[in-house]
């Protein structure tokens, strides 16, 4: 509904859609053109189906919270609210709009229903709409704190917090209450973090700090958690060498490999003989038991039926016998053996003996060892 004119031709000139919306009591006022009104100089009169109420230029203000009224605003009137007025699909509800700066009618008209003589008054209880309340800062919740197996130097520490713009530090030192604490990447959910510059075989203690983005006093601490580097390999070949094949070995032939020296192995005919061999004996002087114990040898010998290693368990007193592959060509073939399930004592891998030994069909062949260690963890 367009309202009409009324009043003198001097007064502020514009276009006033009215409409009401029955479900939810409101009515609605758009500027569909013309001058801007100042609200502090805009008074609305309504008759809610024979109710007179009237909304003040204050009243105005803290309803539609804007000071100048221009095209396309809209005021919205809610009467429930207002006055406590329901409005019907039958009912009338009238409206008329003042300017009191120019104390003119701007516009007047019907927009529902068939009049009704006003014979009550309503007073506003317009309140201005509060600004939204600020939500209050809080810790960010630090989750899924875990680290994945640790090497000789380095961890990486994972977790995740529920802010993404968290700040977070990870502390980590070989003291259960570490104090190093360190800035890391920031701005993610899920963070994987490397920690490098450790030393190997130690135990290390380490937690997360994580807080909020805005207020840094709201902050969280996790749990305190621990790693233990890894040992470091190491690489230990023979301090002396046996033949009692009638061949040649000497420990510079086996202690690098690739370098054109190599043993040369007399083998026996048609089946092992337990007392032709090379023997290679190890001296590692480590104090503490052996995690893991590996075996590498580089041999060859095209002329070999069968071949194998014989390793001394000290702490058992006896040999353990482990098959080697064999090779058709003059080719080298490196075997590495698992020894660790015996070979589990520092008394053990200070005696550590290892014998080579192989066949062949017939007389006078031999066979080559190019390379002996053994790799220690």
């Amino acid at each position: 509904i367009v309202f009409s004119y009324e009043g003198p031709a001097d007064r502020p000139q514009a276009d006033i859609d009215g409409w009401v919306d029955v479900g939810t009591e409101t009515v609605y006022f758009r500027h569909g053109g013309g001058e801007l009104i100042d609200v502090k100089d805009l008074m609305i009169m309504l008759n809610l189906n024979g109710t007179s109420v009237e909304l003040s230029p204050a009243d105005l203000a803290s309803i539609y919270g804007n000071p100048g009224w221009g095209l396309g605003d809209t005021i919205e009137i809610d009467t429930l609210d207002e006055w406590g007025i329901t409005i019907g699909e039958d009912d009338y509800v009238g409206a008329t709009i003042v300017h009191t700066g120019a104390g003119v009618v701007i516009q007047t008209g019907t927009l529902l229903g068939d009049e009704v003589v006003a014979t009550a008054t309503a007073t506003a209880t317009a309140t201005a709409t509060p600004p939204p309340t600020p939500s209050t800062p809080t810790a960010p919740e630090i989750t899924g704190v875990y680290n994945d197996a640790p090497g000789t130097t380095s961890v990486v520490v994972n977790y995740a917090v529920n802010q993404s713009d968290a700040g977070t530090r990870v502390a980590c030192g070989t003291d259960p209450s570490p104090g190093n604490w360190s800035l890391w990447d920031n701005g993610t959910l899920v963070h994987n973090v490397a920690i490098s510059g450790l030393t190997e075989s130690r135990t290390y203690y380490y937690g997360v700090y994580a807080y909020n983005g805005t207020d840094p006093s709201y902050y969280s601490n996790s749990s305190i958690y621990n790693f233990t580097t890894a040992e470091a390999t190491r690489i230990f070949t023979p301090t002396s060498v046996v033949d009692t094949s009638g061949g040649d070995a000497t420990v510079a032939q086996v202690n690098v490999g690739g370098d054109g020296t190599y043993t040369t192995y007399n083998m026996p005919k048609s089946g092992f003989d337990d007392l032709i061999y090379q023997q290679f004996n190890f001296t590692t002087g480590l104090a503490d038991a052996p995690a893991q114990v590996l075996l590498r040898i580089n041999h060859t010998g095209k002329e070999v039926k069968d071949v194998k290693i014989r390793v001394w368990d000290e702490d058992a007193s006896t040999w353990h016998d482990e098959a080697l592959t064999k090779t058709k060509t003059d080719a080298w073939l490196l075997d590495e053996v698992n020894v660790s399930t015996y070979i589990d004592s520092a008394n053990d891998i200070n005696n550590l003996v290892v014998r080579y030994e192989s066949y062949a069909n017939q007389d006078n062949k031999e066979a080559y060892i190019d390379y002996v260690v053994v790799d220690v963890s």
